[in-house]
């Protein structure tokens, strides 16, 4: 297997999409565009498309967790406490200062958190129980851990000091009775030659494997079939970002082969389905529901013709300033519904509920609500 090289690691969308739709996209592989471009004068929203930004963290967040209904958020600091927030205020879940978060994820029931923290240049996981309200240690010989898509699993990559990684699952619920049942229930799934992976578990029986490093050469992404054990090519590119919806069926992918960036919707096996009219990142996008897509999309689209943007922004060294597009899977239509203007807007892992987005500002890595 060639070595795996990766820009970034992916990003996981939560939503539901069904079957049918990638038929129909599939079929027609039309290029959606926006009926209103990102930038248009603000005279040019429609009415329903009025906003108000509302900052919903008092301190930076790295990840978060809301349920439907969006009364209570839960989300980690960059220091690794835990709060949730409401129409009554912020209340700390856990107070205790773990560490610099590199890394956070929420299970997908809001459960449990997982954390990669770096305490004098060394990283070491741990797991947050919600109920409980505590912290679980994962040994340290645990470089690269993922929540299965129902949240009631990890997959985790350990190195297993003979100078290659070894690929397990486990059920969380065998780490509550200690390390050593842990160890015990924990299930291989095969070795690899190379130690520096990231890994996301996309889909009930896949889990896909990318490289840490942080580079705009070709990158390739491995897939492992957790049932079978097999290992296969799943993509590649040059400056590579993927992202799906909760159950791994549709995703978005980002590519700047040849120094031209493209943004397509692809099915869980990274088949291209149908390109956008538009550029963004898949971690600035959310796949809601059947029908619909939202995305925060850059108003300065000409900023990803730059060769060294793309690089330029994962490394802060840029930021943008976003609208809000949703696009109607089913009539492959796409439209502007909401006007970053004069706000400041560079959002990060998007979600929308009802009629709200709710998104990490990267000027700040505060966490916002954003009402249409």
């Amino acid at each position: 297997m060639k070595k795996v090289l990766i820009i970034i690691g992916l990003v996981i969308i939560i939503a539901a999409v069904g079957v049918g739709v990638y038929f129909g996209w599939k079929k027609s592989k039309e290029i959606l565009t926006p009926a209103v471009s990102p930038g248009a004068a603000s005279s040019n929203l429609p009415s329903q498309a009025i906003s108000k930004l509302k900052a919903l963290s008092n301190e930076s967040a790295i990840s978060y967790w809301s349920d439907s209904s969006l009364e209570n958020i839960f989300y980690l600091s960059s220091d690794g406490k835990i709060f949730k927030t409401n129409q009554d205020g912020e209340e700390a879940a856990s107070d205790q200062m773990m560490g610099d978060v590199k890394k956070g994820e929420f299970s997908a029931d809001g459960k449990f958190v997982l954390a990669e923290f770096s305490n004098l240049g060394v990283s070491k996981w741990n797991i947050f129980d919600l109920e409980n309200k505590k912290w679980f240690i994962l040994p340290g010989t645990i470089t690269a851990v993922s929540f299965s898509t129902d949240g009631g699993k990890i997959a985790y990559l350990q190195n297993n000091l003979k100078g290659y990684s070894d690929l397990f699952t486990n059920d969380i619920a065998n780490f509550k009775k200690g390390v050593g049942e842990f160890s015990k229930k924990q299930i291989k799934i095969l070795s690899l030659n190379q130690e520096d992976f990231d890994i996301k578990w996309i889909s009930s029986n896949k889990v896909l494997l990318v490289s840490k490093m942080f580079t705009e050469a070709e990158t390739e992404i491995w897939a492992v079939d957790l049932k079978t054990k097999n290992i296969s090519k799943f993509s590649s590119g040059n400056g590579l970002i993927l992202s799906f919806s909760k159950f791994g069926d549709l995703g978005i992918e980002f590519n700047t082969n040849s120094n031209t960036p493209k943004l397509s919707l692809i099915d869980g096996n990274g088949i291209r389905l149908a390109d956008f009219g538009f550029y963004t990142f898949p971690q600035k996008c959310f796949i809601a529901g059947r029908t619909n897509i939202f995305c925060a999309v850059p108003n300065d689209q000409t900023a990803f013709g730059r060769v060294k943007f793309v690089d330029d922004y994962f490394k802060r060294a840029v930021f943008s300033n976003d609208d809000f597009i949703q696009i109607d899977l089913s009539g492959n239509k796409a439209q502007t519904v909401a006007f970053g203007d004069n706000q400041s807007i560079d959002a990060n892992s998007i979600s929308f509920y009802g009629n709200k987005f709710l998104f990490i500002n990267r000027y700040d890595n505060r966490l916002y609500s954003l009402a249409l």
